[in-house]
């Protein structure tokens, strides 16, 4: 991926999660001009909490509490997320 970024094969990109973490000061990641380099918070919006607990959370509780299936932000193992 370093090489296909340096290459412009790939155009960018916004990275926050590695396989040595935390990402290593000597990294060439760290140098690249098109690539974004994010904590794992950088989801945490100020409207994640609410989203977290009123859109999916509550929903789900009360899906599982009726006896049914929860339906908000389910894992698809078959696409893989």
């Amino acid at each position: 991926m370093i090489q296909a970024l340096k290459d412009k094969d790939i155009a960018g990109a916004g990275l926050d999660v590695f396989e040595t973490e935390p990402l290593p000061e000597n990294s060439p990641l760290w140098e690249l001009s098109n690539v974004i380099i994010s904590p794992h918070t950088s989801g945490n919006t100020e409207f994640y909490d609410q989203r977290l607990i009123q859109d999916i959370f509550i929903p789900n509780l009360k899906n599982y509490l009726k006896g049914k299936t929860p339906s908000t932000n389910l894992l698809d193992y078959k696409k893989g997320y």
